[in-house]
């Protein structure tokens, strides 16, 4: 039996993991899909000091609390970085480091080192959310593509809409320095389907450079960012096959 942590990106969170975890379960692991400081079931919580060491925390508080170990962590899109900054601090803790089209950070990067092209738009709307959060604001109309079946992207957007994203999470870099975090066997887990133009930016860079690295076992999903809710039966099995 393998215990999952499965760590949600930008908007999320641990709700959108639901029918991934389900699988999961049915498979005879363990899965925690625990929701990041002010997001998901704990948006009242947030507040302007939220940074990338508030959602690391929020991660390796719950692998003490549970007493994990041998854990398969997955950290989806933004939450790349988390599992990173997990890894740097918990690594006794970790089997393997899952990116599921994920932000794949170096030491000392942040979300806007990985995607400097995005940074004005973020800070901008910040100042919008209170001057520190960033709401999402997709249109269903958007999301028919994405989302093809009309039950499940009402269920997404009933969830993820106003969601604030706290500006702090994308500002600060990872710490990545602990050899043993950077030892964790990785593997990087590409969305082939082209949603928003996301193949030509960050995911489509964030894939390139996970095939660069001969450390990095790489596969790709016929499925697109929106994987956790789009395609959870898909991820599940990719995730299944990550036991080592």
């Amino acid at each position: 039996m393998t215990p999952f942590v499965l760590v949600h990106g930008a908007w999320g969170g641990g709700w959108y993991w639901r029918n991934v975890s389900r699988s999961l379960r049915q498979a005879g692991h363990t899965v925690f899909a625990p929701t990041l400081t002010g997001l998901g079931e704990r948006s009242h919580l947030g507040h302007a000091d939220i940074d990338l060491d508030t959602h690391v925390q929020d991660i390796v508080q719950l692998l003490h609390y549970e007493d994990l170990q041998d854990v398969v962590l997955v950290g989806h899109s933004y939450a790349g970085l988390v599992i990173t900054g997990v890894a740097d601090v918990a690594a006794n803790r970790l089997a393997r480091l899952v990116y599921l089209d994920a932000d794949l950070p170096e030491h000392g990067e942040s979300r806007f080192d990985l995607q400097p092209e995005a940074r004005a738009w973020w800070e901008e709307r910040a100042q919008e959310g209170d001057g520190w959060r960033v709401n999402l604001d997709l249109p269903e109309e958007v999301m028919i593509e994405i989302i093809p079946d009309p039950v499940v992207r009402r269920w997404y957007l009933e969830r993820s809409q106003g969601q604030g994203q706290p500006i702090g999470t994308l500002r600060q870099p990872v710490q990545a320095s602990n050899p043993m975090g950077q030892a964790i066997p990785r593997t990087f887990l590409g969305c082939a389907q082209d949603v928003l133009g996301m193949r030509a930016g960050l995911c489509g860079r964030m894939a390139q450079r996970a095939q660069a690295k001969p450390e990095v076992r790489y596969e790709e999903l016929e499925a697109n960012h929106f994987a956790p809710v789009s395609a959870p039966d898909v991820v599940a099995s990719a995730l299944l096959g990550q036991i080592d």
